[in-house]
């Protein structure tokens, strides 16, 4: 049986020398969970630590991952979720089986 492969995300050097004066993503706490579109152009994560969720925008496959500033905070936590390549997201509100969905421009 073959072992999952590590993989290396990146973050764009300029976005890093914004969050080195700002907070970074998640308040740089661990990322407990993750979301990853159909197409691979988008990620969601959360962080339990601090109840908080990140976008992220894929430009390419090789390149850095870029910090969507259009998510705001979504009104669940750590319940499942996925994400399309269009940035809607779907969500179980409340672990009901009840899905809701949330679309970002």
């Amino acid at each position: 049986m073959s072992q999952p492969e590590d993989y290396v995300i990146t973050i764009e050097s300029d976005i890093q020398e914004t969050l080195k004066e700002n907070l970074p993503p998640h308040n740089g706490k661990q990322i407990t969970k993750m979301a990853i579109s159909p197409q691979l152009k988008y990620v969601l994560t959360y962080s339990r630590e601090d109840e908080s969720f990140v976008g992220w925008l894929v430009k390419d496959d090789l390149g850095p991952l870029i910090i969507d500033e259009d998510i705001e905070q979504l009104p669940f936590s750590e319940y499942d979720f996925k994400v399309s390549d269009k940035k809607i997201i779907l969500y179980d509100y409340n672990n009901l089986g009840k899905d809701k969905i949330i679309s970002f421009k």
